[in-house]
């Protein structure tokens, strides 16, 4: 119970009966209760410009290349995607299995996707085992990328697979911002 509610009612809540902070409070009330009350506005007040000034209800997506080296789970290709949307890109577009369905939500249905949280249902077995392992850099790698057509590769800056790829004859970077790349194949 918040302590204006305490000073409002005159009351202690069972919880709190018997401590010394009951005491404090009980005495504070019945010597003081305007100023018990007025402090507990003023506590309100402080708490909601602390909560406005941290903007609960906007949706920060965890986008940084700190996230990706520490190896968060969710970091989201916002760059990326951006770009892609930026530039028009349409096609069949490699990606990792956390990525996939931020791409599709921002760029359905000019952007088909190599795997994303669907994988269970939507793809047949082994795909989730084949793209990841080609992020890993797994042997045959390479094979995956023959074997579903890819027009670029979205990875992050962690993965296995970047400095093979570059490797590869032609394949170059098109875009980095720390976080994800963009990987093109020879043209």
């Amino acid at each position: 119970m918040p302590l204006y509610a305490v000073a409002w009612l005159g009351a202690v809540p069972a919880w709190l009966e018997g401590t010394l902070l009951a005491q404090v409070l009980g005495n504070a009330v019945k010597r003081a209760p305007r100023l018990v009350v007025s402090l507990a506005l003023i506590g309100a007040v402080a708490l909601s410009v602390s909560l406005v000034n941290r903007e609960p209800w906007r949706v920060r997506i965890p986008t940084s290349r700190e996230a990706v080296l520490h190896n968060f789970p969710m970091v989201y290709p916002v760059g990326a995607v951006n770009w892609l949307e930026q530039h028009g890109f349409k096609g069949n577009l490699m990606t990792p299995f956390r990525a996939g369905a931020y791409v599709i939500w921002r760029l359905a249905p000019a952007v088909k996707i190599s795997l994303d949280g669907r994988y269970e249902v939507a793809y047949q077995p082994g795909v989730f085992e084949r793209i990841e392992g080609f992020y890993q850099g797994d042997p045959g790698w390479l094979e995956t990328l023959k074997r579903y057509p890819t027009d670029l590769v979205l990875a992050r800056a962690t993965h296995a697979v970047v400095p093979l790829l570059e490797r590869e004859a032609g394949w170059h970077r098109i875009f980095d911002d720390g976080a994800y790349m963009i990987l093109a194949p020879p043209q």
